[in-house]
This record gives C-alpha cells, structure tokens and sequence, in this order.
C-alpha cells in the first residue's frame, strides 16, 4: 500500500477514535471518579495519549533497523513538543479573558519543573551505552506517572447532579469509549509504517523528522479536538488537565518505553527537539508559579 494511503488511514483512525472518545469521556470521568480532575487524567491517558505510546512501542519492539529508533524517539518527543509549543499557547490565547484555575496553576507550578528535570535526565542518559543507566532512569519516570497523577487535588464544581443526570452511564457510551480506544491503537500501527515507507531511503534523520512532525500532527488530533470543544464549553479546568495530563503521560510512561525498549543512542537532533521542550516546561514553570505567588 502507498506509504501515503496509510499516513492518511492512520490520520482518520486516530481522528475517528478521539471522536468516539471524546463524546463519552465527561459521563464516564462523572460516573467512575469522585475526584473529577483525576479522573479527567486518567481517562484521558487512557485513550488520547494511546497512539502517542503504541507508535514508539511497535517502532522499537518492530527492530532496529530501517529508521525505526529514529521513527520512536520523533514520535515520542514530538508529540508533548506539539501539545506544549502549539496547543499550550493558544489554550493561553483563548482564555486570556478568564482567570486561570488558581488549583490548576498551583499543579503545573510543581509539575513542570519535575517533568523539565526528567526529561533532561533522559536526554543525558542517551549520551551512555550503558542499559543499566537507562532502566533506572525509565523506572525513575514510571514512578513519576503515580506521584503526580494521585498527587492531585482539582476543584469540582460544588454540585454535579443535573450533569449526572443528563449524561447516564449506558451500554453505548461504554462501547463508544471502547471502540474509540480501539481505533487509537490500530491507527498509530499504520501511521508507523506509512512513516517508515516514505522515509525509508532518506536516512534516519528524514525519518527523524517525519516522524517529529507527522506523527504529532496525527496522533496529537485526540488532544486537540478534546481541548477545542472543552474550550468551547468554557470549561477551562477540564481543558488544562486534559492538556497537561498528557504532557505528563508522555514525559513520562512514554519516554520511559523509549528508555526501556530501545537502544536510546541520543544524537544531536535528538537534544535539539528535546531543548526546545525543556525550555518550553521551564517557561511555564515561571508563568504558573508568577500567579500563584500573586494569588498568596
């Protein structure tokens, strides 16, 4: 099959199953989860950040070679580099005219810098052969996932029963959550390999970023179609955890799997990508933590 055809399927699947998702993730966040910012996280990272994790996973466990470690780590700094450099400053953007959730703002204060600390961790880590060095800091990011993720307070509205009542838990919206899920799975599979067909004759560093750009521009379309119509909704909070529960799935469980399962060699283009994201977090880290300190 054309490598385009299958960019292009791998495109609509993951699209199709943000949609699927997206119209049954606030019912099921209200129904399992008394702590509905937990609750947006986990479900969030559950499906919108799948194909963020399944396109680095086949690409590293499908071998090493034809581009394939090149195809992980674009894929895996890619996409939290599109969430925070693009999707970050126009949620800002939007909601210029609206006070920023101070219980938001007070989580990314500390989360932040944490996830700025270890990526950078990682990225020096890549300058090492040694296996050893590079499972302590993949396990060092898995326990980072829980610590931040139950370390989570959130503000939910003081009273939530006309929503529980118009949105039921039903059979349907099971499904729907699961299929949406399905279909993140299987799309990243054929945007993997439509990548790896495309790029394959240039080099790593053509597919490097082919995968930088494509795979963030697909498997990132769950994050953006979520946060466009939460914002449309006025409904901030929601907005800032699905956004940075993310960001904080891929910082860590994420790039923790390209520590795990690949030979994780960190080269110059590597460290460029990955600068610019640390920046971007530590950036970030000033603007939350400026307002706090107002706030107090």
């Amino acid at each position: 099959m054309p490598a385009i055809l299958l960019i292009a399927g791998g495109f609509l699947l993951i699209l199709a199953g943000s949609a699927l998702f997206s119209h049954s993730a606030e019912t099921l966040t209200q129904q399992l989860f008394r702590n509905h910012s937990l609750g947006r996280r986990i479900l969030g990272n559950i499906s919108l950040s799948l194909p963020e994790l399944v396109l680095p996973l086949f690409s590293f466990l499908g071998g090493s070679g034809g581009g394939r470690k090149d195809a992980g780590i674009g894929a895996i700094l890619g996409a939290p580099l599109f969430l925070i450099a693009i999707l970050w400053p126009m949620t800002l953007l939007v909601t210029r005219k609206s006070p920023a959730p101070l219980s938001e703002k007070k989580q990314l204060s500390k989360e932040a810098p944490i996830l700025a600390a270890g990526l950078t961790l990682a990225l020096l880590a890549g300058s090492s052969r040694m296996t050893i060095l590079h499972w302590g800091v993949a396990i060092l990011l898995l326990l980072l996932y829980p610590a931040i993720l139950f370390g989570l307070k959130g503000e939910d509205p003081p009273d939530n029963t006309s929503r529980h009542q118009e949105n039921p838990f039903s059979i349907r919206t099971a499904l729907s959550f699961l299929s949406g899920v399905g279909f993140l799975l299987t799309g990243p599979v054929l945007l993997l390999n439509g990548i790896l067909q495309f790029g394959g004759s240039h080099g790593g560093e053509t597919i490097f970023i082919l995968s930088l750009v494509l795979s963030s521009l697909s498997t990132e379309s769950p994050e953006a179609l979520s946060l466009f119509m939460l914002l449309k909704k006025r409904d901030i909070p929601a907005a800032y955890a699905i956004l940075w529960g993310s960001i904080h799935f891929q910082l860590t469980v994420t790039l923790a799997s390209g520590l795990l399962l690949s030979p994780w060699i960190i080269q110059e283009r590597h460290i460029a990508a990955g600068s610019i994201l640390i920046l971007a977090l530590l950036l970030s880290t000033l603007w939350a933590r400026s307002g706090t300190e107002r706030a107090n």
